[in-house]
């Protein structure tokens, strides 16, 4: 008996959840589905009668299979660019990193400097900063390394774009 399990998690808010660390991984499976419509002013108030007879459900189960196919013949689903947004934004709530470099470009700044800077930055927003270290690594990722310069006589580290 071989068995391969398969799960799919579903969670329904009215805000997304920060994420204690977020990663390529992460970011590739996260399909945010936006809800936005408010039904309050034409609201049908026979409609769970009208989605709960057989012929409304057999419908929406046929759509839903053509549309499951079509993402097993694509590879995977379609992403939009207002999901490619959310996805950003999930990203930038989720990483203090990400969320200074959006408003800081640290090019040519001494690393000491930017990780103070960056340390003001989160606490004027509420956040807890990174240790540096996890700083240093989380600025790898968009591609900035410290790199060592002379300065004013004496030897920094400065952060350069890779």
């Amino acid at each position: 008996y071989n068995f391969e399990p398969i799960a799919l998690q579903i969670f329904s808010c009215n805000q997304m959840p920060q994420f204690r660390a977020i990663d390529q991984g992460l970011i590739r499976r996260i399909v945010p589905l936006p809800f936005e419509a408010d039904f309050h002013e034409n609201a049908d108030p026979d409609l769970m009668a009208k989605l709960s007879t057989e012929e409304a459900m057999e419908a929406a189960a046929y759509a839903a299979v053509q549309a499951l196919s079509q993402v097993i013949r694509r590879g995977s689903v379609t992403h939009s660019a207002e999901h490619e947004e959310l996805v950003h934004e999930i990203g930038l709530s989720s990483d203090s990193v990400a969320e200074w470099l959006e408003e800081h470009y640290p090019e040519g700044e001494e690393t000491s400097n930017a990780y103070q800077n960056y340390r003001n930055f989160c606490e004027g927003g509420g956040s807890k900063p990174y240790s540096r270290r996890t700083f240093a690594l989380r600025l790898k990722a968009p591609r900035f390394e410290s790199r060592p310069e002379k300065r004013a006589g004496r030897t920094v580290r400065v952060l350069r774009k890779v």
